[in-house]
Parts: structure tokens; sequence; C-alpha cells
């Protein structure tokens, strides 16, 4: 049978159980109560909650499927560069302070996180961020990242499962922050009191009067006495609700997302890892996640009328903050880990994707030498159809100049954004790459500040001025050094900073229209051209040695309808 038909037949079913449910109620009102309306309500009340979970498994397998159509055109959409358009851009993240993620367009609309994310939880997201701006420098620690990396990229099957499971259900991405702070916690609303006793004994005690009225015959003074039992135990249901509900209130928006998070866990627990950093985060889970229940239990409590009678009838509440608190007693109280190790695997695997969509780019080599050798570099945001590639090497400070829109600040975000990946143990868009393992500084859009009076410029100079007051090894890449002043303060601030950089181990690029910034001795220099073919533009994108003798103001003033008065 059709899985939709299957769907459809159930919700039919369900209904025809609720609506005999009522009937019996209604007949046992009018005509009395017997031992045969009581037994048949309760049966189909039980064929509802079987209905109900034969549901949940259904809508579950329907869900699963769509959700592998749509990380299917997750992925087309990253190879036709409609990715721009993904919801989730890791805005949050942006950190105009940063060393370097703001210039490099890291996180925000356009952005590495954009394209890559396929995180689900909240937990997944932060460790992602973390993976993009790591400052954990140290070979082996790259090396371990790199290992982890390619070993889940193998896993096709294994990212796909992960991701479709965490796409299930819309609460899953919600901050789990109450949760986590419930397990962590230690306070206990019935762990020894009196009225947990009751609460738990209340329910034993009617459902044994009940049925000792059908053994010995319904008396009226039997009767009585379990009438008011009920009465004692809806008492204590409404004295505590407020209780119960400010516990289950935030674990119940999660809803079917426990049980997600649980086959996540149980996803990662059953694969085969050899690669150490996937090791240690695998060992971190659980043996087995034991909120499978307490999904369906919590589930209930969106279902008004049946939360209703189940919490008259047997305290329905009150037991599921009990069972929690036990979880929590029995090693629920590292939630928070479990769920971190589960973000991590979220995390690798969609750094995973760059090498599954791009299996011709490279793991980069790190060593000691302060210098870059790459191949065939591109920037990775660029589609492969568009992409320019250029071959370069980098031993020191060298000077870019070129004409507007030649290709120099892309360049330089090109060689900044591979590094970060490289850093991050993903694979970079290079048929080769060799670098070493130093810090990143940017200066590219220095944002100003009304509100502190303080201009682009001078925002220009506070970044430049923390990059010279670094004292490790970096990669400085600087775009249109102080284009905010004028000509001659420009050509002097320049030379000055470049001056103050090279006195210590750094490698840079600063990009510039001042050809007498290019002519500061002892840096060496790289230019990007165009060329003119009928009064139309082009420009190949490819760096090249020396220095710029091209300008393209006039003519691309011209192109766009400006008018040029001749002799100024």
């Amino acid at each position: 049978m059709d899985r939709q038909m299957s769907i459809n037949l159930n919700r039919t079913l369900r209904i025809i159980m609720v609506l005999l449910a009522q009937g019996v109620l209604i007949y046992g009102h009018f005509l009395g109560h017997s031992i045969f309306t009581i037994l048949a309500f309760i049966g189909f009340l039980a064929a509802f909650l079987i209905l109900s979970r034969w549901h949940y498994g259904l809508v579950k397998q329907e869900k699963v499927a769509q959700s592998k159509l749509r990380l299917e055109q997750r992925n087309a959409d990253r190879k036709s560069g409609k990715w721009v358009n993904f919801k989730t851009n890791g805005a949050e993240y942006v950190d105009a302070n940063h060393p370097y993620s703001r210039d490099l367009d890291l996180f925000g609309e356009d952005s590495l996180f954009q394209y890559l994310n396929d995180t689900n939880t909240q937990y997944g997201k932060d460790i992602l961020k973390l993976l993009f701006i790591t400052d954990r420098r140290d070979k082996a620690a790259v090396l371990r990242r790199q290992r982890a990396v390619k070993e889940i990229s193998a896993k096709e099957g294994f990212c796909e499962t992960l991701k479709t499971t965490g796409m299930l259900s819309k609460n899953i991405s919600q901050s789990p922050a109450e949760m986590v702070n419930f397990f962590e916690g230690n306070s206990s609303l019935f762990a020894s009191s009196f009225t947990g006793f009751a609460a738990r004994a209340l329910p034993v005690a009617i459902a044994l009067l009940v049925a000792l009225n059908f053994i010995v015959g319904f008396n009226n003074a039997l009767m009585i006495f379990t009438g008011l039992a009920i009465i004692i135990q809806v008492m204590i249901f409404v004295s505590l609700s407020h209780k119960t509900e400010a516990v289950l209130k935030e674990l119940s928006k999660f809803g079917g997302s426990l049980d997600d998070f649980g086959t996540m866990a149980n996803q990662i627990k059953e694969t085969a890892f050899t690669a150490e950093l996937n090791q240690t985060w695998q060992s971190k889970l659980p043996q087995k996640w034991n909120l499978k229940k307490m999904t369906w239990a919590l589930s209930v409590r969106n279902i008004t009328l049946l939360d209703l009678v189940l919490n008259i009838l047997f305290l329905w509440d009150i037991h599921c903050v009990c069972a929690l608190e036990n979880m929590r007693r029995k090693g629920a109280k590292d939630m928070r880990t479990w769920l971190e190790a589960i973000g991590y695997f979220e995390a690798m695997a969609s750094v995973a994707v760059l090498p599954q969509l791009n299996p011709n780019w490279t793991y980069p080599e790190f060593d000691d030498n302060l210098t870059i050798q790459a191949e065939n570099l591109g920037h990775p945001l660029i589609e492969e159809h568009d992409r320019i590639t250029n071959n370069f090497g980098l031993d020191g400070i060298a000077i870019i100049s070129g004409s507007n829109m030649s290709g120099k600040t892309t360049f330089l975000r090109t060689v900044g954004i591979n590094l970060a990946l490289g850093y991050m143990g993903a694979p970079v868009c290079a048929t080769q790459f060799r670098a070493p393992l130093v810090d990143i500084w940017t200066c590219m859009k220095p944002p100003d500040n009304l509100k502190q009076s303080i201009s682009t410029f001078y925002a220009e100079l506070l970044r430049i001025k923390n990059i010279i007051d670094s004292e490790r090894p970096m990669l400085f890449l600087i775009d249109e050094i102080f284009a905010g002043t004028n000509s001659e303060d420009r050509v002097e601030g320049a030379k000055q900073v470049l001056l103050n950089l090279s006195k210590k181990q750094n490698l840079g690029l600063v990009t510039t229209h001042d050809l007498e910034v290019c002519k500061t001795e002892g840096f060496d220099n790289y230019h990007f051209n165009e060329s003119y073919i009928d009064d139309e533009i082009y420009f190949d994108f490819k760096i090249k040695p020396g220095i710029s003798t091209t300008r393209n103001a006039r003519h691309l003033m011209r192109m766009i309808g400006i008018d040029i008065k001749p002799g100024i």
C-alpha cells in the first residue's frame, strides 16, 4: 500500500476510534454504565493509542523520504549557485572584531557558512562556527581534523542519514538550553516527598478499587470511596500542575526531536570510525539513548483531551517528571556532552560537503617554511564554470596593483578563505596547496561607527594597529590600503605599514592603486590588468609579476554613460 494511502487510512481509523469512544460514553450516560461500556471505552482508547503510534511511524517514514529529496536539492543548488538562497547563513556569528572572519565572508549573506551548513541542531551550528574560526594552529591538531574530515566524507550514506534524521523535526533546531539545564540540575520535585509517594500510589489504588468494584459488584459505599479517591487525585493534579508544567513545557517543545536526537546518537554509535578525533567524540555518547519512550509520553501532552484524561486517571505529567528525574540519576546529566557529540558529527558532515561535491580539490600540506605555494588556486564560492584559478607563490610580503574590477580583492579573499579551510581540516580549491601554520589577519572593509565618531579611515588605522601589534607569525591581507585619505598621506602611510610589518616573520598581501607604494624597496610586486577590444573592457583575472601599467576609471565611466570632458 502507498505510504500516503496508509496515512489517510490511519487518520480515518483514529477518527472512528474517537467517535466510538465518545458514543460509548454517551450511551453509558443515558442508559447506564456497565462493565461492557467501560471495557469498550478502554478498548477504543487503547486502539486510538496504538493507531497513534502507527501514525507516528508512517509520518516519520514520509518525512525521511521528503528530507532526502530536500538534501539532494541542496547539493544541486550548491553546484548551480542557488545556495545563496539558503535560509540559514550564520549571520548571528558575524564579528567585526574577529581577525579575519568578516572580511573573508565566513558568516552572513553569501558566506561560506551559508554554502556548507547542513546542521540541524543548535550545537551543530555552534561547533561548525568554531571550526571556521579555530585558533588551533599546531600541525597535529590540524592533521587530526583533516583525517576526520576525510573519513566522514567517504561515508556518504552516514552523512545523508544523519542529515535527513536531523531534518525530520522543525523543533530540533531550537536551543536545548532549558532541557540541558534540567538534566544538569539537582533539584527534584517528587524524589522523597509524601506528595510524590501519593502521586505514585493513588493511580494504583484507584485501579485496584475499580477492579474491586467489578469483582464484588458495584455498591454505593465502594463507589463513593472510589469517587473520593479520584477527586483527591484530581486535586493533586491541579495543585501540582504549575510545577510539572514548568519542567515539561520546554521539553515538550522538542516533541519527536528527543527521539530524533536518539536516532542520530545511535547512527553515530553504530558507525565504525578509525580517525582519532571521530573516535574521541563517538566515545562521548551513551551506550543506549533512553529517551524514546519519554518522547512518546511527552508527545501525548500535545493532544489536549487525551492529556486531560490521562492526568485525571493516572497523573500522567507527574509520572513523566518522575521518569525524567530517574533518567537524570542514571546518567542523563551528561545530556550537554551527548548533544555536543551529535553536533560535532553534524558539523563534520557539513564540512564533508566540500570533498563530496569537489573530488578534484586537494587537502593542503603544512610545514614550517614561511611560504605559500598553490597551483590552480580558486575561490571556493565561485561556481566552477565561472571560476578563474591562479598559480601563486608567496614567501614574504607582496604588493598587488591593478585597475578597478581587475580581481585584486577577490584574490586576497581567495588566499585567505582557502587557508581558513585548510586549518579547519577541509580540502581547498586548488590542485596543490602548501602553507605554514600562521594566524590570519585581514583589513578589507573596516566598518565606521557613527556612535563612537569613528570614520572608515580611522577604523582602518585601528585595525592595522592590531595587525602590527600581533606577536605571532601571520598572513595579513590588506585591501586598498588607506584608500580613505589623500594620495600623499596614503603613500607615506602605506610605506610605513609595510616597513613595520616586514620587521617580523610575516606573510602578507597588500593591494593598492598607488604606483608609488609599489616602488617601495624590498617587496615583491604583482598585478592584474585588462584588455580593450572594440571599446569593450575584458579582464582575465590572472595574477602576473610586476607593477600594473593600466588604468580604467575613465573607460568604465564612459561605459556606464558618464560624459567625459576633454582636457580634464
